[in-house]
C-alpha cells in the first residue's frame, strides 16, 4: 500500500476523495478540477497549509 509524503495511504485519500465527491453532489455543487484538486492538496497533508501553500501546490 503507498503512502503520500505525510503518510497517509492513498487508499485513504481514494476514500476521502469519494466521500467529497458525494459531499458536493449531496449540496448541489459541481465537482470541478480546480475544486477536486484544491481537496486533494488538502487530505495529502497534516500540515494547516496556507492559501498561498495550496496554490503552489494545485499550480
Amino acid at each position: 500500500m503507498g503512502r503520500t509524503t505525510d503518510g497517509i495511504s492513498k487508499q485513504e485519500v481514494e476514500e476521502r476523495m469519494v466521500a467529497f465527491h458525494a459531499k458536493c453532489h449531496e449540496a448541489g455543487l459541481r465537482i470541478t478540477p480546480q475544486r477536486t484538486a484544491i481537496y486533494r492538496a488538502l487530505v495529502e497533508t497534516t500540515e494547516h497549509p496556507s492559501a498561498e501553500m495550496v496554490f503552489r501546490q494545485v499550480r
